[in-house]
């Protein structure tokens, strides 16, 4: 599973792009309107339209691009229930991956295959199920399956215990 942090990436970023970064970034920036060429920045504060509309239309002038995590506008369910963010790469191939720094933007974790059944049945107990992740008939027939299929293993369990406990 890959894990990509958007806060580091865009302060990595930004403050690269900037060349005389004014100070830290972490915010995600969201798709707007991005039609006539601005300042980059004014008052020493980034205009964030002009950085979208420079990494949209490749206008990077030189400048090292390395890619912005952005916010989309939310078109379905599933995007806002999985809080989608999107990146806009620069002229940067590798950028997730090769730069300058130590800090690292994007993870991988892997799991073992015997821990999948474990790993959702916690994650059940946080509330993640199918049908948070996908809200639409799909998701929702995914996560009541699982529930039954539980609770009828749950049951027959409990009735196995009892089996086992009651004198013959």
């Amino acid at each position: 599973m890959w894990i990509l942090s958007p806060f580091k990436l865009n302060n990595y970023s930004v403050t690269t792009y900037l060349s005389e970064p004014t100070k830290s970034y972490y915010k995600i920036l969201t798709a707007s309107e991005l039609n006539k060429e601005k300042p980059l920045l004014v008052d020493n504060t980034l205009n964030h339209t002009e950085l979208l509309r420079q990494y949209y239309r490749m206008q990077f002038n030189g400048k090292k691009a390395y890619p912005l995590a952005i916010y989309p506008p939310y078109l379905d369910e599933r995007m806002s229930a999985q809080q989608a963010c999107f990146t806009l790469f620069g002229d940067k191939a590798n950028g997730l991956v090769d730069n300058d720094t130590k800090e690292k933007f994007l993870d991988c974790v892997y799991i073992n295959e015997g821990s999948k059944l474990e790993i959702k049945k916690q994650l059940r107990v946080l509330g993640i199920s199918e049908f948070s992740i996908y809200p639409d008939l799909d998701g929702l027939g995914k996560s009541i399956n699982y529930d039954y299929n539980n609770n009828l293993n749950d049951a027959q369990m409990d009735n196995e215990l009892i089996n086992m406990l009651e004198p013959e």
